[in-house]
């Protein structure tokens, strides 16, 4: 949101915000003037809006690509001009004067909007910039990236985890961050990263690795988390309420299964045979018995 404040805005990003700015003014005008027992029509507020807020609005977008304060000052003067010109044309235009007054807080609202976001973007720049020189004079990591399953900020150093290793680094966490974003690890704590291949599953509160660690899940970072696993993630039915990484390989138990099956469908098979030979024998007997009768008669 801070970045409206100090990115250009694209022709079509301008004009959806010029669209919702004048319609808020113009609601705040008919709300305005209902209450104080004046109401006016919905083109009267939009019209307001168009004259007073839309330069200005347009003067803030001239400000952001401006370099020095003269070009500055001529923005606002301009946008000055263009309210009065506007004002005069679907208005009347009474006193000038006056109405230049009306407008000073708005252009220096403006004003103070585009130094606000010259300030923030300077210290973004410079933030990433040490980051940057901070990383690259930390030399390389110790371990490879394909080897690390969790990073934790330790003071002035990092700790990387590869299963049972442990190896410490001098960097900030904010370096190896930027280092190994790219190789796909993702902050889950202000003092955590973990390579997103570790991550078994997500509980409310942690995050478990496929070695069995466990790794407190920052609120502030849930999201970002979810967003960098994406549709990896399926509902566990080990924990409620948890997720876990869908894995395409057939679980073991369920190979046994099938296989308990098939012997299952041996052992019928044998009670089958079993039956048959019974039923054999039987017969067998009621022949030899009925041969006995005849010999008999």
């Amino acid at each position: 949101m801070l970045a409206v404040l100090y990115q250009p805005l694209a022709p079509k990003q301008l004009t959806l915000l010029t669209a919702g700015v004048i319609a808020a003014v113009a609601l705040y005008c008919l709300a305005y003037t209902a209450l104080s027992g004046v109401p006016e029509s919905p083109l009267e507020g939009v019209l307001w809006a168009t004259v007073n807020v839309v330069p200005f609005l347009f003067a803030f977008e001239v400000l952001k690509r401006a370099n020095g304060v003269a070009h500055r000052v001529l923005a606002l003067l301009a946008a000055i001009a263009a309210s009065l010109a506007l004002d005069a044309l679907l208005f009347d235009l009474a006193a000038p004067w006056f109405e230049i007054v009306l407008r000073l807080p708005t252009a220096g609202l403006a004003m103070l909007l585009a130094l606000t976001g010259s300030l923030i973007a300077a210290r973004r720049l410079r933030a990433q910039t040490q980051s940057q020189n901070q990383a690259a004079e930390s030399g390389p990591l110790p371990l490879a990236p394909d080897q690390i399953d969790w990073v934790a900020a330790a003071g002035n150093y990092v700790e990387l985890h590869a299963g049972k290793r442990t190896a410490l680094h001098r960097a900030p966490l904010t370096a190896v961050e930027a280092h190994l974003a790219p190789q796909g690890f993702v902050r889950i704590h202000r003092s955590r990263l973990v390579a997103r291949r570790a991550v078994a599953r997500v509980r409310a509160s942690d995050v478990v690795l496929h070695d069995g660690v466990s790794l407190k899940l920052g609120a502030r970072y849930r999201a970002e988390l979810f967003k960098a696993l994406g549709e990896n993630l399926v509902p566990s039915s080990q924990d409620a309420g948890a997720t876990a990484l869908h894995e395409p390989h057939m679980p073991k138990a369920r190979q046994n299964g099938e296989g308990g099956h098939a012997q299952h469908v041996d052992g019928i098979g044998g009670n089958g045979a079993a039956r048959g030979d019974r039923r054999g024998e039987a017969g067998n007997a009621n022949g030899r018995s009925a041969a006995a009768r005849d010999d008999a008669a």
